[in-house]
């Protein structure tokens, strides 16, 4: 092919190009390539243009780079153009056929604009509908709806109806004076070819038996007098011409307003002849009737009618037309009964005014056997080239070569012989002339000994002979079954793809050609009146036959292309008449040399279209046999039950070309219920007619292309789900189901799953071990679910994705006004129910860990919750497209609308129960029985139950209960809060005691250096501390600022007046919080170490000490005497001199060191901690207590000065000082009321010295 044209219109480009390369594909074998060639082929047949666009596409994987499907579904939607569907179906609806328009013109041009509306396997109908509202010929418009024919006939019927009026224009010119005359004013009785006599002076035509004349008895529209038309009137009188109804010609044919067409033409010469009549009785009595085949109507006389009823005939808008044209509106028309000697009938008669003689139309003569439509298959058949090397295949009886049939019994069986049947007397001769010709051709021979077998003998009696069978009841049960397939419809159609040519071949009397072994033969024991006889060839009637001749012509026809067989009967077909006859030639070949012998009468060569199987195989698909509508269609009114199941067996046989079958045929499968009683109303008698009429418009199915994609098409309503398997827009079969009352209660999503599910199950043979199957669904979910990991599915949901894990599907959201098909077949799916497979039945409700009675509690509440009443109602329907128009009390579920689902009576969420809002304080109880906590309640509850601010319910639960808040974990660390790094050494300092081997002792820390000052304490007083610090200060100096905890003795008033009288500023952290005078706990673990290596005050100990105060630290930040003396103090190592001068470290050096080694810590810190938020006076609180890690009620009072530290007030009325990590906020129970906030106002209790906040240890 040539590259894609993008320079005009892409679309249309595309598409042309689509076609040819898909040609070229097929031609070259391309679809037996690996992926990566037909890719690349691809890219390079379509052009550098195209590969600019192919530049442009985002795919989901690399690998789909090579896969030219998705190359053809990128180049889809990137050729496809953004069209106005609505202006297009206007255009396409008010396309009229104009005056002088020619039909197949005006034909091409709607399929020209049809083409743009979408409307994909619809299209014919469409057509269809906008031929018959455009068409410029009101009479053809009428037919047309009154018969309602399928797109091909009506084709025809256009086409037919404008030939024939060019014909009549034609014929018209050329007709002589006579038989043109205006009919407005007097009709000729008939058109006469034949006779050229002198005219008759009372109607003007050629001469005739008086008693024949039109005229007769007839009132002159210009005189008023009788016995003469106007043309031929004497009078001078011009008088006004009457206005009473019109008469007409004995007539060869009909044309109704609707449309007839022209067919027959008699003359006076043909009746004479007496071959075209007959007599019948008509209402039961005795009638001479003309027969004319091409008549499309029966005639007869109003005078004829009342001498055989007194029947009325009804009015009639029926036009009666001549070869040439002329046209004439019937009386009337009335319905009688005609009898011959061949069967009863009733026929409709136009009844017309004129004395003419009684016409039955052909198609009442082929009722009434008075006339058969002769064959012209075997002259077909003689004169097709293909089969004339091979006449002697149509001769005389085949024996398959090399096939003989050894009957195989049970063991243990017995033989019966039964004595022979009495045949009736006008049989007689027609059997013994059977058996002697079936003796004559080897099939039976006459059996004198004795037999342990001994069947009767059946006479089937068909259309121009009898065939003699077996009746073997007893010995079809003593054999063993041979148990090999027989082929189905489904089998068939999907191995003739773009079959355009077929022949059908029949085996003559298929089981004679297999030979028996003698064993079978005596087996085979037939009993007749002349006695007895055994079988030399497999009879009719034996159960193992049908799958003995189905294995042997399998064999035969074996490795031979194009040819299917089902028993006896061979299908050829081919995409092309050359194709086709090569194939037959190999057929015939074959037969020829195993000796399988035709039936040339049944035999049909090189058709579009043929009946195989009970259906119509065509090249353009599979359709209804017409002969079986018709059947269907001639079925009378049912009166019983019995009759209805009839009927609707007949129909369900053509099920599958009627989508929406189910609901037509619900009026009458309710007559079929057990407690329904036989009453036919108008509903029954609408669903009666609704069936016939979607018979008549039965659509045409595609035949399965393996070279081409297939796309499933699924949908769920309500009640049913439906499925379409689709190639190139066409479908290739339906399926629908109703769904049992148990799936009707599934959620939609696992309604939508469900016909996933029933999709590929009923087209398995599609489907099963294709690299991929494109699955179009309007429901956009489904696409997230199949992307999930199977254990995080909703049970059911799991159980189906198992069972469709064997299918390699592609899911794809899809709108539902682009899938019609699908949508029509789930909401009117057909009768057959469902199945409800083990794997399916996942009774949620059984798996409900609970008491009868607490269910039936839960039940009931759910029942009576309005809120989950609504949610019932969406859940088991469908819920609305848009989020705003459900209620603001449901729409809290509308983020998991897809996984709730009713079960019995309750509502889940996948597999978790829905709790109604009565329930959820019971509920609450029952998952806070174990006091576990609020995550792992949390957790618990997510895994069982469910319902909208589940967790947020949950922790308020845990915070109300007085048992966890004083069990309580500890909170979660606060973040690191560091000191501000010091400018100066010694500017800031910090303190605390330790104890070690039973001694107290206290540490002194510089901020900025790290040194730190040690003394052993025999005391930890006030006074004692003091003097420490008194000696420390008068080394170092006085700090800014001093750090400490807040116990004693620093929470003194003797160390608060020291404090002061030195200008030194205090700052204490909260109670059991050492973390807030973090630099005072390293200094003691460092002094903890020397002191458990080196004794206290002993020369080792002062040594460690000295060159514990000289070792760097860092770098830049050197030792800490030398960043807090500005030298290096001389130790027992030897020093260089020049290494102990003075050095001073610039202070902005170790600030801005240190300030970087906090910020590190800080973050490292940090990663495990939480900002527990600000506390505000008078909220409820719990206080931690270190001692017994148990958390006790308490308020808050007010901020304490040091950051994140309160002053709270515990149920003893004692004031305690805390920081935030030490306090948790919590919610009270709901019955509880809030205290107020404290005033702001000092204690009443009895104050003492020193002042300080009580800390309970």
């Amino acid at each position: 092919p040539k590259p894609l044209d993008t320079t005009q219109d892409l679309w249309t480009a595309w598409k042309l190009w689509l076609s040819e390369y898909q040609l070229y594909a097929t031609a070259t074998g391309l679809a037996g390539k690996p992926k990566e060639v037909q890719a690349a082929t691809f890219l390079v047949v379509i052009g550098e243009e195209g590969r600019k666009i192919y530049r442009t596409f985002n795919f989901e994987a690399e690998e789909h780079r090579q896969d030219v499907d998705r190359l053809y579904e990128k180049f889809e939607e990137h050729c496809k153009p953004v069209t106005n569907i609505a202006y297009h179906d206007f255009v396409f609806g008010s396309r009229d056929q104009k005056p002088g328009e020619r039909f197949d013109d005006w034909m091409t041009e709607l399929r020209t604009l049809i083409r743009n509306c979408e409307y994909g396997v619809l299209e014919e109908r469409m057509l269809k509908s906008r031929i018959i509202l455009g068409t410029n010929d009101k009479r053809l418009q009428t037919h047309l709806i009154n018969e309602n024919p399928d797109f091909r006939k009506l084709v025809e019927i256009c086409r037919t109806r404008e030939k024939s009026k060019e014909q009549v224009l034609e014929i018209q010119k050329k007709t002589t004076q006579g038989a043109s005359a205006d009919m407005g004013e007097s009709a000729p009785e008939e058109v006469n070819l034949v006779q050229k006599d002198k005219p008759c002076g009372k109607c003007g035509h050629a001469s005739h038996k008086n008693q024949a004349c039109p005229a007769e008895g007839k009132k002159c529209k210009q005189c008023g007098k009788l016995h003469h038309f106007a043309r031929v009137c004497r009078s001078k009188k011009q008088g006004k011409r009457f206005s009473g109804q019109t008469k007409s010609r004995k007539v060869d044919s009909v044309e109704c307003e609707d449309e007839y067409f022209l067919h027959a033409v008699s003359s006076e010469s043909t009746r004479k002849c007496g071959v075209w009549t007959a007599e019948l009785k008509i209402e039961g009595k005795p009638v001479v009737c003309s027969l004319d085949t091409g008549a499309n109507c029966s005639v007869m006389s109003l005078q004829q009618l009342r001498k055989v009823t007194s029947k009325q005939p009804e009015p009639s808008s029926v036009l009666l037309s001549t070869f040439f044209g002329h046209k004439k509106r019937a009386y009337g028309k009335v319905t009688l009964q005609v009898s011959s000697k061949h069967g009863t009938t009733e026929a409709e008669f136009l009844i017309v005014q004129e004395p003419v003689q009684v016409t039955l139309s052909g198609e009442l003569s082929q009722r009434l056997g008075l006339i058969q439509l002769v064959a012209t298959v075997t002259e077909e058949c003689e004169l097709y080239e293909a089969a004339r090397p091979f006449k002697e295949t149509f001769q005389g009886l085949g024996e398959l070569a090399g096939v003989v049939y050894h009957m195989k019994v049970h063991q243990g069986s017995q033989g019966v012989v039964k004595p022979a049947r009495t045949i009736a007397l006008a049989l007689r001769d027609q059997v013994k002339t059977e058996l002697d010709r079936m003796e004559a051709n080897g099939v039976i021979t006459p059996v004198t000994e004795p037999t342990e077998w001994a069947s009767q003998m059946v006479v089937v009696i068909k259309k121009d002979k009898i065939r003699i069978c077996l009746d073997p009841v007893d010995l079809n049960k003593a054999l063993k079954r041979e148990h090999y397939h027989m082929p189905t419809l489904e089998d068939i159609v999907t191995n003739i793809e773009n079959a355009k040519h077929f022949s059908t071949l029949d085996a003559a009397t298929g089981f004679w050609q297999i030979k028996l072994d003698k064993p079978s033969s005596y087996l085979c024991t037939m009993s007749t009146p002349y006695g007895r006889y055994r079988f030399l060839r497999m009879p009719f009637g034996i159960a193992t036959a049908p799958e003995v001749f189905q294995r042997a012509m399998h064999q035969v026809l074996q490795g031979l292309t194009g040819v299917e067989v089902v028993m006896d009967d061979i299908l050829v077909w081919g995409s092309t008449k050359q194709e086709h006859d090569e194939r037959l030639r190999c057929v015939l070949q074959r037969c020829q040399e195993v000796n399988l012998k035709l039936n040339l009468a049944k035999c049909q060569f090189c058709k579009t279209e043929v009946r195989y199987l009970g259906f119509m195989l065509t090249d353009r698909g599979l359709s209804v046999d017409p002969k079986r509508a018709e059947d269907i269609l001639a079925v009378q009114v049912p009166e019983n039950a019995k009759e209805l199941k009839t009927f609707l067996g007949m129909a369900n046989f053509v099920a599958r070309f009627i989508p929406n079958m189910s609901e037509i045929t619900a009026p009458l499968r309710d007559l079929l219920k057990k407690d329904n009683a036989w009453v036919w109303t108008s509903s029954q008698q609408e669903s009666f007619e609704r069936l016939r009429t979607a018979l008549s418009q039965a659509p045409v199915l595609a035949y399965y292309d393996k070279t081409q994609p297939l796309v499933l098409q699924v949908d769920a309503s309500q009640h049913g789900v439906g499925a379409v398997i689709l190639q190139k827009g066409q479908p290739l079969a339906y399926s629908s189901r109703s769904l049992t009352e148990t799936q009707e209660r599934y959620a939609q999503i696992e309604k939508e799953m469900l016909a996933i599910v029933h999709g590929c199950t009923r087209f398995h043979d599609y489907v099963f071990a294709q690299p991929s199957i494109l699955v179009e669904s309007d429901h956009r979910p489904l696409e997230a679910i199949f992307k999930k990991p199977l254990h995080q599915c909703p049970l059911r949901l799991q159980r189906m994705r198992l069972t469709l894990q064997k299918y390699s599907l592609r899911i794809k959201y899809k709108p539902g006004k682009e899938m019609f098909i699908a949508d029509a077949l789930s909401r009117f799916p057909s009768e057959e129910k469902m199945p409800e497979e083990e794997h399916f039945q996942v009774n949620v409700v059984q798996e409900l860990a609970v008491s009868a009675e607490r269910l039936l509690q839960i039940k009931h509440a759910t029942t009576q919750d309005e809120d989950l009443h609504t949610l019932r109602d969406y859940a088991s329907t469908a819920w609305p497209e848009d989020k705003t128009v459900v209620p603001e009390a449901v729409r809290a579920y509308w983020p998991y609308r897809d996984e709730i689902h009713t079960e019995d009576g309750l509502l889940f969420r996948s597999n978790r129960l829905i709790v109604p809002n009565s329930m959820k304080s019971c509920i609450l109880d029952l998952l806070h029985a174990a006091h576990a906590g609020t995550e792992k309640m949390k957790q618990r509850a997510r895994d069982i139950v469910f319902w909208p601010n589940m967790s947020a319910d949950i922790q308020e639960k845990v915070e109300s209960c007085a048992l966890c808040r004083q069990h309580m974990h500890r909170n979660q660390r606060l973040p690191m809060m560091s000191h501000e790094v010091p400018e100066l050494p010694w500017q800031t300092v910090g303190m605390d005691f330790f104890h070690q081997a039973g001694e107290e002792y206290v540490v002194m820390v510089d901020f900025y250096s790290f040194y730190f000052e040690l003394r052993r304490l025999k005391h930890t007083t006030a006074d004692a501390v003091i003097k420490f610090c008194q000696e420390v200060f008068s080394t170092h100096g006085l700090p800014h600022k001093l750090v400490s905890d807040n116990g004693p003795p620093f929470n003194s008033y003797k160390f608060s007046e020291f404090m002061k009288r030195c200008d030194i500023v205090h700052a204490t952290s909260s109670p059991h919080y050492p973390r807030s005078n973090g630099m005072a706990e390293r200094a003691v673990q460092e002094a903890k170490r020397l002191l458990t290596k080196t004794p206290y005050n002993t020369a080792e100990f002062f040594n460690a000490l000295l060159e514990w105060r000289n070792m760097p630290r860092d770098k830049l930040l050197q030792s800490p005497v030398q960043r807090l003396m500005g030298r290096r103090t001389r130790t027992q190592l030897p020093t260089h001199r020049k290494l102990l001068d003075p050095e001073t470290i610039p202070p902005q050096q170790v600030t801005a060191r240190l300030t970087d080694i906090r910020q590190r810590q800080q973050a490292n810190y940090n990663r495990g901690t939480r900002d527990l938020g600000r506390l505000h006076p008078g909220s409820a609180v719990s206080v931690f207590d270190s001692r017994t890690s148990e958390w006790s009620p308490a308020i808050v009072v007010t901020d304490d000065p040091a950051p994140r530290s309160y002053i709270v007030e515990n149920e003893q009325g004692q004031r305690l000082r805390r920081t935030r990590e030490h306090l948790r906020a919590h919610t009270l129970p709901a019955d509880a009321e809030t205290p107020p906030a404290p005033l702001p106002v000092r204690s009443t209790r009895q104050r003492r010295k020193p002042q300080r906040y009580i800390e309970e240890e």
